[in-house]
Order: C-alpha cells, then sequence, then structure tokens
C-alpha cells in the first residue's frame, strides 16, 4: 500500500489521506450556527487521540497528539473570539 511504512503503520498523514478522520455521525453536525465549528474542531482533537493510540511508532503517535492539542487550541480561541463578538454585539 502507497504511504505505509515498513512496520506497517501509516504516517498520520496518509492516515488521514485514507479517511480515518471521516466519520458522520459526529455531534457537530447536528449543530447550527457558530458553535459547529468550535465542536468540529473539539471532534477532529478526538479522532486524533483516537488515531494515535492505534499507531505502533511513539513519533507517530506525538505527531497526532501534537495535532490534537492544535485543534483544541483552535477551538479555545474560536471560543474566545465568539464570546467577544457576543459582548460587542450586546453593548
Amino acid at each position: 500500500m502507497a504511504g505505509q511504512l515498513t512496520d506497517g503503520c501509516l504516517t498520520p498523514l496518509d492516515s488521514l489521506k485514507v479517511g480515518f478522520l471521516t466519520s458522520t455521525s459526529w455531534e457537530a453536525q447536528r449543530l447550527e450556527g457558530p458553535m459547529r465549528r468550535v465542536e468540529e474542531y473539539r471532534q477532529f482533537a478526538e479522532d486524533c487521540r483516537q488515531l494515535a493510540r492505534t499507531l505502533r511508532k511513539p513519533e507517530h503517535r506525538q505527531q497526532l497528539q501534537e495535532m490534537a492539542t492544535a485543534w483544541e487550541m483552535l477551538a479555545l480561541e474560536r471560543e474566545a473570539q465568539l464570546a467577544k463578538d457576543k459582548r460587542s454585539d450586546a453593548a
């Protein structure tokens, strides 16, 4: 299989390419409006953590954990922006 490493693990990027993170039953898909993106980011983070648990090589697990952290940070930043926008709209 293209992109497969010698130990049988796909790289994180290859895993993403083949659709490991394309769940269609996400809670975020039922949300409407601005919070949907926050929930999507959190779901991406959880997907990365789940995928990391399946990888054999520590460096690949670490990459996925770092990706999860980045998605969580994006979710927090988006939440903060939404709160700021809400305060501005109320003023």
